[in-house]
């Protein structure tokens, strides 16, 4: 079964490497690219919680699903809105060859919330209404704390989100090591 799934995968790649057309990820402005460049791509959600006294100071950008979000309305010029996101690993490449450009592994390391402020004038209703839920979130920012169920609370630097149509997020089972890790098992 591994020989026919690697073999398979090889297939992909070449016919891939063929007709597709890649990039590297492209933030959407030249803010984000700030943002982008200075990520550390080495640091996972699960080497936070196994040390966060090491990785709190460490600026990284992970890429997750969101799967429910929270807004809190106490503040009289301002909304908090908490996003609950599921992380995937990502290999940071867009892929045009498929319908989806952005590709994520269904593997992930647990969950991590971000949460921003935005003013009350902002319609975050009209924003919410989009259905969120689903869509692609990365979050460029801090661990900050890590809560009873081990999900990491992050600082929100810069957040990107990219509409669920754009995104497969079950796309090939790879890990921290990307699909090398996955084809030699």
């Amino acid at each position: 079964m591994k020989r026919i799934t690697f073999l398979t995968a090889i297939f992909i790649i070449i016919i891939h490497s063929i007709f597709s057309q890649t990039r590297q990820y492209k933030p959407m402005s030249d803010w984000e690219n700030e943002f982008y460049l200075k990520i550390n791509r080495s640091v996972w959600p699960d080497d936070v919680r196994e040390n966060f006294e090491e990785y709190q100071n460490i600026f990284v950008g992970w890429a997750g699903i969101v799967e429910k979000y929270m807004t809190e309305t106490n503040n009289e010029d301002y909304n908090l809105l908490g996003l609950y996101i599921r992380h995937h690993y990502y290999d940071w490449i867009e892929d045009f060859f498929y319908a989806t450009p952005i590709n994520l592994s269904p593997n992930g390391e647990g969950y991590f919330v971000c949460y921003f402020i935005v003013k009350k004038d902002f319609d975050l209703d009209e924003y919410l209404s989009t259905e969120i839920i689903g869509d692609l979130i990365i979050n460029y920012g801090y661990p900050s704390s890590i809560d009873e169920t081990g999900t990491i609370i992050m600082t929100q630097e810069y957040m990107r989100r990219i509409l669920k149509e754009y995104v497969n997020p079950k796309w090939f089972p790879y890990g921290r090591r990307g699909m090398a890790e996955y084809l030699m098992e």
